[in-house]
C-alpha cells in the first residue's frame, strides 16, 4: 500500500476517514460537555430554570404552557392542538419581570415556540450569570479549539474526493461522509444547554426530587415536567400540553382541555 493516503482505494481510505472522525468528534463532544468551571455552590434555580437545563428551549416552552394552562389562562384546542393564551400572570409567580410574549389566538407549538423566544433569552441570561450556560467568551475558546479539526478533516476528505473524481473512481460515499461531517460540526459548534456547573446542579436537582420526578402530586406537576419531560403529563388533566408538544415533531397525540387541577404557577385567570 502507498504511503500517500489520497492514492488509496476506497476501502482503506474511508476506514482510515472514519476512524479520525470518531476521534475528532468523541473529543471534541466531550470537551463541549466540560465546558466551564465546576460549581462551587448550587444556585437556587426555579422551574422555567430548571427545565432549560435538563431540556432546553423546546422543555422552557413546554413549562410556559403549563405554567398558563393550569393557572386557567391558556387553552389547548383537543382536535389541532392550537394554543390560545388569554393572560400571562402566572408567569410572574415564576420569574422577575417576565417579558411580554406576543402571543396570538389558535398557535401552533411551533408558533408558541417562537413567541416565547424573549422568555427563553431571558433565562438563559440568568443562568449564564450564575455559570450555569456558556458564555460567549467560553464558545469561542472552545470552537477555537475543536473546529480547525473538523475543518482540516473536511479538507482532508474533499482533496481525496476530487482525486478519485479526477481519476473517475467513484466518490459517492465519501461525499455522504462529508456531508455528515459538515452536519457534526455545525451540531458540534453550538452551545450546550448547560456547562459542567449546570449539569451538576441539574443532577442534585433531579436526586433531592426524584420522587417527584417520577410520580407527581398535582402541585409539583411543573416541577416534574421540568425535570423529566413532557411525558409526566400523559393521563393527567394536562396531557393536552404534552399533545401539544409532541406536534412539534410528529403530527400525532390526544389532547384534553387545558385546564383543571393545581401546579406550579396557577394564577387567576377565569
Amino acid at each position: 500500500m502507498p504511503w500517500n493516503p489520497f492514492d488509496w482505494t476506497a476501502g482503506p481510505f474511508l476506514s482510515l476517514y472514519v476512524a479520525i472522525a470518531a476521534v475528532v468528534f468523541l473529543w471534541g463532544f466531550s470537551l463541549r460537555a466540560m465546558i466551564g468551571p465546576t460549581a462551587r455552590v448550587t444556585h437556587p434555580l426555579s422551574e422555567l430554570e430548571l427545565a432549560y437545563l435538563a431540556g432546553g428551549a423546546r422543555r422552557l416552552g413546554d413549562a410556559i404552557l403549563l405554567s398558563l394552562t393550569s393557572g386557567n389562562c391558556a387553552t389547548i384546542d383537543p382536535g389541532g392542538h392550537k394554543i390560545t393564551v388569554t393572560d400571562q400572570s402566572p408567569l410572574k409567580s415564576l420569574m422577575s419581570r417576565p417579558p411580554l410574549l406576543p402571543l396570538q389566538p389558535n398557535m401552533t407549538r411551533e408558533q408558541f415556540q417562537r413567541a416565547v423566544k424573549p422568555l427563553v433569552e431571558q433565562v438563559q441570561a440568568r443562568l449564564q450569570a450564575i455559570g450555569y450556560y456558556p458564555t460567549d467568551e467560553q464558545m469561542t475558546s472552545f470552537r477555537m479549539t475543536v473546529l480547525p479539526f473538523v475543518v482540516l478533516l473536511l479538507a482532508f476528505g474533499v482533496i481525496k474526493a476530487f482525486v478519485g473524481a479526477e481519476r473517475h473512481h467513484p466518490v459517492g460515499f465519501l461525499i455522504i461522509l462529508l456531508v455528515l461531517t459538515a452536519i457534526a460540526g455545525i451540531v458540534l459548534a453550538k452551545p450546550p444547554t448547560r456547562t459542567r456547573a449546570g449539569k451538576a446542579a441539574l443532577a442534585i436537582y433531579q436526586a433531592s426530587h426524584a420522587r417527584a420526578s417520577r410520580a407527581p402530586l398535582d402541585h409539583e406537576l411543573l416541577l416534574a415536567l421540568a425535570l423529566s419531560g413532557p411525558v409526566i403529563l400523559s393521563g393527567t388533566a394536562y396531557a393536552s400540553v404534552y399533545a401539544a408538544s409532541k406536534t412539534m415533531s410528529s403530527g400525532g397525540g390526544d389532547g384534553g382541555g387545558g385546564c383543571g387541577g393545581g401546579s406550579g404557577g396557577c394564577g387567576g385567570c377565569s
